[in-house]
């Protein structure tokens, strides 16, 4: 359930389908998933700081 949330939010967001991604990240990634969301207005910068923040 709550992978299914972040890629809802995800979704809405970037305009963006990546469910496998967002399955494939660590506890820790998901968490800074709601911090940099808001942070971040591009979806591969929002996206390489998630897969760098490991």
């Amino acid at each position: 359930m709550f992978i299914e949330m972040i890629n809802e939010l995800v979704r809405e967001r970037y305009h963006q389908e990546c469910s496998r991604w967002i399955e494939g990240l660590s506890e820790k990634q998901l968490k800074l998933i709601n911090k940099y969301i808001f942070e971040e207005d591009e979806f591969e910068v929002f996206k390489k700081r998630i897969d760098n923040s490991n």
